[in-house]
């Protein structure tokens, strides 16, 4: 898809937009960037909740990752179909406020959310 095509999803046509609020936790950027480069991983900034920090949440995510390589090790599901053409290695690093998580659309649908 277009990066005009996901927008006209999100906004509505240009000349029939309508006031546009964020309800939800990834934002329209993230959804636009995994539709123009379907397959690739994308690097994202993650907010840990306010009762945990960054830390917690890369560990947390580190654990999943774990889990969804061992489904995948096994070969079951449509997750390991679909990862099997994503290239390279997703990346966790966090500082004292964010982590930064490269992801496919599956591990981001998977793991992170």
């Amino acid at each position: 898809m277009t990066r005009e095509q996901i927008e006209e999803l999100f906004y509505g046509k240009r000349n029939q937009e309508r006031r546009f609020t964020q309800d939800f936790p990834i934002l329209p950027d993230v959804w636009m960037e995994y539709g123009e480069r379907p397959g690739a991983r994308v690097e994202l900034l993650l907010t840990p909740h306010n009762r945990s920090g960054a830390a917690e949440l890369a560990q947390a995510l580190r654990e999943r990752l774990k889990m969804e390589r061992e489904v995948r090790v096994r070969g079951q599901g449509r997750w390991a179909q679909e990862h099997a053409a994503v290239e390279g290695a997703p990346r966790i690093l966090f500082n004292e406020s964010v982590v930064l998580a490269r992801f496919s659309f599956w591990e981001l649908m998977r793991v992170a959310m």
